[in-house]
C-alpha cells in the first residue's frame, strides 16, 4: 500500500499541479483506437463486427471525456480508464493476498487487468465515479427487449462501480463517494418513451435510479 501511495504523490505531483481553474485530465487525450477504414461488409472475410462495437464503445467514452474537460469549472483530477489488477485489488481490500494461495490468481500475471473505471474524479472533498454505457442501437420504440437491455446495462455498470468504491474506502473509509452512470448517445425519443414506459417490471428500483 504504502508503495501505490508515493507512486501516487509522484504522479500528482508531476501532473497534477497546474495552473488555472481547469481539470486535470489523465491521460491528457484518450489513447486512439480508431481503424481508419472497415473493408466491405460484403467482402468475405470482413468479420468486423466487435471491432466496431468496440469503437463505438470508446467514442461514447470519448464523449464523456470531452464533456467533463469543457465542462468543468475547477481543480478537479480525472482520470479516464482507471484500470486495477486482481493482485492490487486484493491487496487493498483484503489487507493482505499470497498470489500462490489464490485461487483467482491461477493462470494470471501480476500485471493483467482485473477491472475498470470509466472515469474516477477527485475533487477537494470527494470522489466521483462514472460508469459510461453505449446505447447507440437503443433507439426509436421502446420494447420490452430494450428495456432489459438497457437496465442490464445499467446493474451492470453498479458492480464495476461498487468496485472501485471499494478501493477507496480501503484508503479513506469515510470518503464522500458519489457515483453515476452515464449514457451519452440515447435517443431523445427512447429517452422519453422510457420514462413513460407502462412496463413497470422492468422498470428500475427507487435506490437503482
Amino acid at each position: 500500500m504504502d508503495k501505490y501511495l508515493e507512486n501516487g504523490k509522484q504522479i500528482f505531483e508531476e501532473y497534477c499541479l497546474t495552473a488555472g481553474n481547469q481539470p486535470t485530465m489523465l491521460p491528457r487525450t484518450p489513447e486512439q483506437t480508431y481503424v481508419d477504414r472497415y473493408p466491405d461488409e460484403n467482402q468475405p472475410g470482413s468479420g468486423f463486427t466487435d471491432d466496431k462495437l468496440h469503437q463505438s464503445d470508446y467514442e461514447t467514452e470519448v464523449k464523456m471525456y470531452r464533456a467533463l474537460e469543457l465542462g468543468l469549472d475547477g481543480k478537479f483530477i480525472v482520470l479516464h480508464s482507471f484500470w486495477y489488477t486482481h493482485h492490487q485489488y486484493r491487496t487493498c481490500v483484503g489487507k493482505s493476498h499470497i498470489r500462490k494461495g489464490c485461487s483467482k490468481c491461477k493462470g494470471k500475471n501480476a500485471g493483467d487487468q482485473d477491472g475498470e473505471c470509466d472515469f474516477l474524479i477527485i475533487c477537494a472533498d470527494s470522489f466521483i465515479v462514472i460508469e459510461v454505457k453505449n446505447m447507440e442501437n437503443i433507439y426509436g420504440e421502446c420494447t420490452t427487449d430494450k428495456l432489459k437491455a438497457l437496465i442490464g446495462t445499467y446493474k451492470k455498470s453498479i458492480k464495476q462501480r461498487n468496485k472501485v468504491v471499494e478501493l477507496i474506502r480501503c484508503i479513506d473509509q469515510d470518503a464522500n463517494i458519489l457515483q453515476f452512470t452515464a449514457y451519452p448517445n440515447f435517443s431523445k425519443q427512447f429517452k422519453e418513451q422510457f420514462q413513460f414506459s407502462e412496463k413497470t417490471e422492468l422498470r428500475l428500483s427507487d435506490d437503482e435510479i
